[in-house]
């Protein structure tokens, strides 16, 4: 603690002050002092300068803020005294040495500003609503991918009741944080939304917005490296022709918890939008009205197509177009496919490995059943069996 520490019996160092003989000042404090704690050090030193100052006395003032320097422990302390130093130097008229102790102090004051943030987690925010396979099991390798990805941070799912509990459970056992959207009073809101949520956590620091139906990967985790790098506060990427959204709802980030007011924006856009909230698009017409001017002159844009427009950059370890040249591979692209299935009226659908079921769905009517690519590699290899049983065997 800094601060003045009344003494019950006149030091000389005080008496000197009393009588202006400052020119012994700093040699009776350290006799004073000399068989004192630190803390009681830190305090007479304090008191002296406090005096010198008052009697315009600006070198000692200064001399015994330095020697607090060399007692303190903690950089708020230290920053507090810079902050002293480069007030009574300045006072001296010495701007010199004022202008080194307030950067001194600024640095530091920022330092322990980061460190005392409470803004933290890094999130991958996702929206999940409904019981199709397609969107389900590309959650569970999401979840599986996040270690490999994302190591140490959070991968946030917001969904609805019409998501199968076995979908839930496993997510959970992931380590997925699952977020209810009836708790977080969202009901009302299209399902691709819910994910923005996510910026309202004021103990967030960077969020990432992503598709649930595309895995997180390696070719974006490098993006997303020198976004962080940049200092920009805000992240978007394209990575095919038909990316020419100002913002893609699941490829773009931000950080430093900015944004924290979005529900608000979001009710507003809902309130006025008109039948453009009907849209699949609504999320990526929202972005572009509401978000993309707040954040365009602030933003790391990222677009592998898409070169020499809207200050866009592409880090020359990725290749531009990957091999297939097909866009399934790319950013955001769908990571599922579909499989016909004989039209056998309503029925379940089990995907079983090693005979164990991992997953099971109701397949209304037969017919196409769309699961991630990776779970049909998977039975084409017959690392998985798919099993087709007629609703009424269940």
């Amino acid at each position: 603690m800094i601060g003045g520490i009344e003494m019950t019996k006149s030091a000389s160092w005080q008496r000197a002050v009393t009588s202006g003989e400052w020119e012994n000042l700093l040699i009776l404090l350290e006799s004073d002092t000399a068989t004192l704690s630190t803390e009681e050090k830190i305090g007479q030193y304090s008191q002296a300068a406090n005096a010198a100052k008052k009697a315009n006395q600006y070198q000692f003032a200064i001399g015994c803020y330095q020697i607090m320097l060399e007692l303190v422990t903690t950089d708020s302390e230290r920053a507090s005294i810079y902050g002293w130093l480069s007030s009574c130097s300045a006072d001296d008229r010495n701007f010199e040495a004022a202008e080194k102790y307030g950067k001194s102090a600024l640095n530091l004051q920022d330092h322990l500003a980061e460190v005392g943030k409470i803004n933290t987690r890094n999130v991958v925010s996702f929206s999940l609503f409904g019981s199709n396979p397609k969107y389900c099991e590309t959650a569970i390798l999401n979840a599986e991918a996040m270690s490999d990805i994302y190591p140490d941070w959070i991968m946030q799912v917001f969904y609805d009741e019409t998501v199968p509990t076995h979908v839930l459970e496993r997510l959970k056992q992931l380590d997925v944080e699952l977020t209810n959207v009836a708790d977080v009073n969202a009901e009302h809101m299209p399902g691709t939304f819910w994910r923005f949520l996510a910026l309202e956590n004021i103990q967030n620091d960077i969020v990432l917005c992503r598709d649930i139906d595309s895995i997180v990967c390696e070719r974006e985790r490098v993006l997303v490296d020198e976004w962080l790098a940049s200092r920009k506060a805000f992240h978007v990427i394209r990575d095919w022709f038909g990316h020419t959204d100002l913002i893609l709802a699941g490829l773009w980030g931000t950080r430093f918890g900015l944004l924290t007011g979005i529900r608000e924006m979001i009710e507003h856009y809902l309130k006025h939008a008109g039948d453009n909230v009907k849209s699949t698009h609504a999320d990526q017409f929202f972005l572009a009205e509401y978000i993309w001017p707040r954040i365009r002159h602030s933003c790391c844009h990222h677009s592998s197509i898409f070169s020499g427009v809207l200050e866009a950059c592409w880090p020359d370890s990725e290749a531009r177009m990957l091999e297939n040249k097909d866009g399934n591979d790319q950013l955001g692209s769908w990571k599922t496919t579909s499989i016909s299935i004989s039209n056998i009226g309503d029925a379940f659908i089990d995907i079983v490995e090693n005979g164990k079921v991992i997953c099971s769905y109701q397949l209304e009517k037969g017919g196409v059943l769309s699961l991630p690519r990776l779970y049909r590699t998977r039975i084409q290899k017959n690392v998985y069996q798919l099993i087709v049983r007629p609703a009424d065997n269940s």
